[in-house]
């Protein structure tokens, strides 16, 4: 069984900004999204090898405003994507069972030292995702 310990060592390996962060924080994080089912996980024989945190937000909020959810809206912000393509795939199977009326799916960039934020239409996004 992965565990929510196993989940944030893993950010922490995989995740370059979080590298310099402490476990037991990461760990109250991935918790935070585990409890309220809004994280998709891959593992293989009892390794995490993919993991995706998703939140729903108003269509309005500044998705920099961790913690923040609103729980009927049909905006869900990706917080955290790491691992293959397969993840992916997973997530865009995740999020609709688990928020059904998923309209808008907000990503946040990091390249070159700036983030940008992406907003995408769900099935656009969906179909470009699974099709390749």
């Amino acid at each position: 069984m992965v565990t929510d310990t196993m989940i944030a060592e893993f950010i922490i390996q995989n995740f370059k900004p979080a590298a310099e962060w402490t476990l037991a924080p990461v760990i109250a994080w991935v918790n935070w999204f585990r409890r309220d089912g809004r994280c998709a996980v891959i593992s293989d024989a009892g390794k995490v090898v993919a993991v995706a945190l998703a939140r729903p937000i108003s269509p309005e909020q500044d998705p920099e405003q961790h913690y923040q959810i609103s729980p009927t809206s049909p905006t869900i912000f990706v917080d955290l994507v790491i691992g293959s393509r397969a993840i992916m795939a997973e997530m865009m199977e995740f999020i609709p069972r688990r928020f059904p009326n998923v309209a808008r799916l907000k990503f946040a960039r990091f390249k070159g030292g700036k983030t940008r934020h992406r907003d995408y239409d769900f099935s656009t996004i969906k179909l470009r995702i699974n099709h390749g």
